[in-house]
């Protein structure tokens, strides 16, 4: 390219249409990023909003923040699945060829899958666990043939305190078995 081109007028015309259509293609991924996602969290707020609500009616209290949890966890989820969409648009708006990126992508998540294989079990165990209600913190428990108060509960992992006062963490994904010796059967239950 000599001096001469660059200094033309269709050379600077042609940069500014490129400039500015690039500049309205991620406006408009933005824009659909930011619908989108509101779209979405109002979506989510509402089911919570009167899952909350009837539990509140049932007068279950530690339910209703267990709900709020897992919407939270839900918009979370939804927020990265959005920023990865809008990302690979943008890549396509500055023309890159995005096979080779979500081919990368597709690469990297099996071998983390497959490196994190137990922290996924974990953490998919630990949502079943408060999704469930299977037992919550204060609860007198019996896991893996250790029984003690539950101290908390995390997606990863559980804290029972034992009879004798040690501490014990048990991997959500390595529990099999629960016996909740707080919980009492209702006889409407039989």
């Amino acid at each position: 390219m000599d001096i001469l081109a660059v200094c033309s007028s269709e050379f600077w015309q042609s940069m500014l249409e490129t400039v500015t259509q690039r500049a309205w293609a991620i406006a408009k991924i933005l824009i659909f990023f930011f619908v989108a996602r509101a779209i979405a969290y109002r979506l989510i707020n509402r089911v919570l909003k009167s899952l909350v609500e009837h539990e509140a009616k049932a007068q279950a209290p530690d339910t209703a923040a267990r709900i709020q949890t897992l919407g939270t966890l839900i918009k979370s989820v939804i927020f990265y699945v959005l920023v990865f969409i809008a990302g690979i648009m943008v890549l396509k708006a500055f023309e890159v060829d995005t096979a080779p990126v979500l081919t990368a992508a597709g690469v990297l998540g099996l071998a983390v899958g497959f490196g994190a294989q137990k922290l996924v079990r974990d953490v998919i165990s630990g949502f079943f666990i408060v999704l469930e209600d299977q037992y919550s913190v204060g609860d007198n428990v019996t896991i893996a043939g250790i029984t003690g108060t539950v101290e908390a509960l995390g997606m990863r992992v559980t804290r029972l305190r034992d009879d004798e006062g040690k501490l014990v963490i048990i991997a959500n994904g390595d529990i099999t078995r629960v016996t909740n010796h707080s919980r009492k059967a209702d006889k409407s239950d039989s």
